[in-house]
């Protein structure tokens, strides 16, 4: 008989091929991860670059035609700055905060880079605004807006624009509080609901609301207007200045001259 305090002895585990597999499926996890981070480098630099160049194009195009330096044009010039401010100021920094899901950079660079992130794509958003509301008025009030249709004007929509963005992105600089530890993220602190609704509703919902009824203004006149400005013979559109696109009291005026014309030749 066995006694009953003999252990039985127990297979040997094999720890090494168990380590070994282990670090294998770290390594393929690892590069994967790295494969993934340059590719999302790589596409958000793109972005970034084609955002930068597109931007710096329009305005070295209106800049240089002295025939494009119009209000309206002005408008989109701006509009042109504030998006390669935010692909200057803002874009850089956000694919390296996108890659490595971690800031590396400090409170300082947090505060300004918020601060450029907020006060630039407000102010980008309420550029939308401000061509949009350009162009009801000169759709709405053809005759009169064109008379108060001016550089000054326009330049002072602008300014407007900029003043709201800036008020948006002002008041978190004021109880944002630093702390004492590493920093390892950047964010908006949204734990101020007053502040959180004025500033979506300022940036956001408003816009959008101008935005939008001033899109359906712009589809219902065009969808009024003579079924003669629609295209042109060989179904090519015609230039928004050609008669085609006028509007019916110029175009009015256009047949009545050539009425005239017909019944007093020179």
């Amino acid at each position: 008989m066995e006694s009953s305090g003999q252990v039985e002895p127990t297979q040997p585990v094999n720890t090494t091929n168990d380590s070994f597999v282990t670090d294998s499926s770290t390594v393929d996890v690892s590069a994967d991860s790295l494969v993934y981070q340059i590719s999302l480098a790589v596409i958000l630099s793109v972005i970034t670059l084609a955002t930068t160049l597109s931007n710096a194009f329009v305005i070295a195009t209106i800049s240089q035609s002295k025939k494009l330096q119009t209000p309206a044009n002005f408008l989109i010039a701006s509009l042109a700055i504030t998006d390669l401010l935010v692909s200057i100021l803002v874009m850089p920094i956000c694919v390296l905060y996108t890659v490595i899901h971690t800031w590396t950079l400090g409170q300082i660079v947090c505060d300004i880079w918020l601060s450029s992130d907020i006060t630039c794509c407000t102010a980008s958003i309420l550029h939308l605004c401000v061509i949009a509301l350009d162009r009801y008025w000169a759709i709405t009030d053809a005759v009169e807006y064109s008379k108060k249709r001016t550089m000054g004007r326009a330049a002072g929509m602008v300014a407007t624009a900029w003043v709201i963005a800036i008020s948006i992105s002002l008041p978190p600089l004021f109880w944002r509080q630093v702390k004492a530890e590493e920093l390892t993220s950047c964010s908006v602190n949204t734990d101020h609901i007053f502040y959180t609704i004025y500033s979506t509703f300022g940036a956001f919902y408003i816009p959008t609301l101008l935005l939008h009824c001033s899109v359906r203004t712009d589809i219902r006149r065009g969808s009024e207007t003579d079924p003669e400005a629609v295209p042109q013979e060989g179904g090519e559109e015609t230039h928004l200045g050609s008669p085609g696109h006028q509007l019916p009291w110029i175009r009015g005026v256009h047949n009545l001259s050539a009425v005239r014309e017909a019944r007093h030749p020179i």
